[in-house]
């Protein structure tokens, strides 16, 4: 203990029906080489053996022992952060463990800077027989630019004074602490990291990490709210529909309604999309589209030149001739271009990859989805992976992505700047798996049908 008698780290550990893992967890605790510190076990109302294991514990003097009924993560960590004595706090899951020098090589890095708030490290991935399955390890927080990657949300050390000056946890969210802790400390003070495994973060069927639909929707949700406190959105963003040549996929209908009325409505529905322009050399359909939106004051149409249509045409000039039509639009802060074939992407999924542009001050975004497929390439020897794809091997699912959705958003900055429409400050947004579904065939146009009739009702 240190002279102020108070112990300088917090160390919580939260617990539902771990008991198969809990003694390993607490031990790793006790066990550390740096021993200035208490431990809070909270127990969240556990039906199975937990509370004979934590009862073997309770003449320790370090820790305190709380039984509570199941309030969930997030409640459980503002309870721990109310009752904690420690200078610095740190969460572990109770089917997780820490390496022997955890907090020692964690406090010494989160001292050494005053104006760091978190310090996170590098972990092993290990099943459920602690079999090391791979190291996961993170880039220098230093030296990336974009800091939209969060630390993992336990086994992070945290000021504790930093983390009650943003409120604690907001309980609006029952998951991904880790992300809304992210989001307010990279914005407000210095983060940290450690290049080196200092715990081993366990893989198992029950994992809550698992849910990966429930994650991605929490964390667009808190980003929307932080995105809504923080920021008074006066820049202007207009959206971009470009289509090349015929207007067969753009015309077929999906339920009751187009292809294209469907984009047109959703960016309509968008809050943060002022303006609309579809850009097509198909009078037919610009005839169409006049007719149809008369009434629609965020609609822009313009006459795309054949040439720009080709398939080995890329976008640049189309949106250089779009500018010199509507020179207004050069005042806009960005614009995203949304490829018409992906027919079930949603308004909240836009507007939030939009505020996930603003919130990590990127230069550009795309919407993509994870992807840990293997790729090969035929060459003279037959199939070969392609070069590098052993550096992502062994990554967690959400560091591979694929392009997904249709959405590249650009601020205006870049675009007139480089003539690109992304550069290496790019961000991302995870949408959901209908939303980067998309039309390539006949067959896909049936499938739509299908996924718009028994999934989308």
């Amino acid at each position: 203990m240190n002279n102020n008698e108070s112990p300088l780290i917090t160390v919580y550990i939260t617990n539902y029906n771990y008991g198969k893992f809990l003694r390993k967890a607490i031990d790793s605790v006790l066990n550390q080489s740096f021993t200035d510190f208490e431990l809070l076990i909270i127990d969240d109302g556990s039906t199975d053996n937990s509370i004979s294991i934590i009862e073997e514990y309770q003449n320790n003097s370090k820790i305190k022992i709380i039984y509570q009924k199941n309030k969930g993560l997030v409640v459980t960590n503002n309870i721990a952060l109310r009752i904690a004595n420690g200078k610095f706090i740190i969460r572990l899951d109770a089917d997780d463990y820490f390496d022997h020098n955890a907090f020692l090589v964690l406090y010494n890095k989160i001292v050494s800077d005053d104006s760091i708030g978190l310090v996170y490290p590098d972990y092993f991935v290990v099943d459920e027989d602690d079999n090391i399955l791979f190291i996961r390890q993170r880039e220098d927080i230093e030296n990336i630019e974009l800091k939209d990657h969060p630390a993992h949300g336990a086994c992070t050390l945290v000021r504790t004074d930093f983390l009650k000056q943003i409120g604690g946890y907001d309980e609006d969210f029952n998951c991904q602490d880790g992300y809304h802790l992210w989001l307010h400390f990279v914005s407000k003070f210095k983060v940290a990291n450690i290049s080196t495994p200092l715990f081993y973060y366990r893989r198992h069927n029950s994992n809550l990490t698992n849910n990966s639909d429930k994650i991605y929707r929490t964390r667009a949700a808190i980003k929307t709210k932080y995105f809504d406190q923080n920021f008074l959105m006066q820049d202007k963003i207009f959206a971009v529909i470009p289509i090349r040549g015929s207007n067969k996929i753009a015309l077929n209908k999906i339920g009751t309604k187009s292809i294209v009325e469907r984009k047109i409505d959703v960016l309509s529905n968008t809050e943060l999309v002022e303006m609309i322009i579809v850009s097509t050399p198909d009078e037919s359909l610009l005839d169409f589209l006049q007719k149809k939106y008369s009434e629609n004051k965020k609609l822009l149409l313009h006459k795309r030149d054949i040439k720009l249509t080709m398939v080995n045409s890329g976008l640049v000039e189309t949106i250089h001739s779009i500018l010199e039509k509507f020179e207004f639009l050069k005042s806009y802060k960005a614009f995203l271009t949304a490829d018409i074939k992906y027919p079930f992407l949603n308004s909240d999924s836009v507007n939030t990859a939009i505020k996930t542009l603003f919130i990590f001050n990127s230069n550009s975004l795309l919407t993509v989805r994870p992807d840990n497929s293997r790729y090969f390439v035929k060459d003279s020897y037959g199939l070969t992976p392609i070069p590098n794809q052993e550096k992502y091997s062994k990554l967690e699912r959400d560091d591979l992505y694929r392009y997904a959705g249709g959405i590249i958003i650009t601020t205006m900055e870049l675009f007139l700047n480089q003539d690109a429409f992304v550069n290496k400050k790019t961000g991302h947004f995870i949408i959901d798996e209908f939303s980067s579904f998309a039309i390539e065939s006949e067959t896909d146009i049936k499938i739509a049908e299908l996924i718009n009739n028994e999934f989308l009702k």
